[in-house]
């Protein structure tokens, strides 16, 4: 980034900017050598390094914890059969219990159809 290529930049926190803080502590400095200043609605003063660094070690510390405690309900999850998130895989639906994935007909027969399909798999249109 260039000087005069961007005024200011906005974030919600600085938490959301960047779950590394190394990566968040270069932007900062790409950002303050451009003379980009930083706002947020939070209102607190992100010209200061010390609160800079201080908040993007927290935010790092959060996203680690957050990767943790999924490691550790996914080994159960996955022995009581539970879907693990995103959206639902084509050719299945959400159970009554919201948990586990039941087929649905309609979109399975062309999920099948397509497995015997010869030739390069492709995705069913909708």
């Amino acid at each position: 980034m260039e000087a005069g290529e961007l005024d200011a930049a906005v974030t919600p926190k600085i938490d959301r900017l960047g779950r590394n803080a190394g990566h968040n502590l270069a932007l900062f400095e790409t950002f303050d050598t451009a003379g980009v200043v930083l706002y947020s609605p939070d209102g607190r003063d992100h010209t200061d390094k010390f609160i800079r660094t201080v908040e993007s070690a927290v935010a790092e510390r959060e996203r680690e914890s957050l990767s943790e405690r999924v490691r550790a309900v996914t080994p159960a999850k996955r022995a009581r059969g539970s879907y693990n998130g995103g959206p639902r895989p084509y050719g299945y639906a959400f159970g009554a219990d919201g948990g586990k994935l039941v087929p649905r007909e309609d979109e399975a027969e062309i999920v099948n159809g397509q497995a015997r399909a010869p030739g390069p798999r492709a995705r069913p249109a909708l």
